[in-house]
């Protein structure tokens, strides 16, 4: 964790036990939101900590799989944080 708050993109380099830990990634994100790119397909594929992360800032939705993307409920909660994340939703959605 102390690793995480001194260089939050470290995560790329991560173990992948690490990169699935919601708390780690989560105060990644917090420091730099582009650290999500490195999280594992799983926390980018579970709706609940897509939800909770998108409350953070919007523009995370770029890094949720691409059925989430497509889901309306997981737009609305990103747009509702920042109204321009609506351009990493999917077309039907637009």
């Amino acid at each position: 964790l102390e690793m995480i708050q001194i260089n939050p993109m470290i995560l790329k380099y991560a173990d992948d036990s690490l990169k699935k830990d919601e708390v780690l990634v989560e105060e990644a994100i917090k420091r730099n939101l582009d650290s999500m790119e490195f999280a594992h397909d799983d926390l980018k594929s579970d709706e609940k900590y897509i939800t909770k992360i998108l409350k953070i800032n919007g523009d995370l939705l770029q890094y949720a799989e691409k059925s989430l993307r497509a889901k309306e409920s997981v737009v609305l909660t990103a747009i509702t944080v920042t109204g321009h994340s609506l351009k990493y939703a999917d077309e039907a959605l637009r």
